[in-house]
């Protein structure tokens, strides 16, 4: 199985009562999609940019990063 890792910042709201979760929110990536790409295995700037212009567009559609990547770079696995 092939894996990716996105590092990020969160915020994270807990409940002073008992400390559970009550929402979780990402402040920022700190991987940009073309490294997270280019690790693994898929040519931005050359014969695949296509790939990387739709997984641009998925983003600016609203779609989560981690979805982004799954749906360009993987489906084989």
């Amino acid at each position: 199985m092939q894996t990716f890792e996105i590092t990020s910042t969160t915020r994270n709201t807990h409940s002073l009562k008992d400390g559970t979760l009550i929402c979780s929110e990402i402040i920022k990536h700190h991987d940009s999609l073309k490294d997270i790409l280019r690790e693994l295995g898929v040519d931005v700037g050359g014969k695949e940019r296509g790939k990387y212009l739709k997984a641009l567009s998925l983003l600016n559609g609203g779609m989560a990063l981690n979805k982004v990547i799954a749906e360009i770079a993987g489906g084989n696995e």
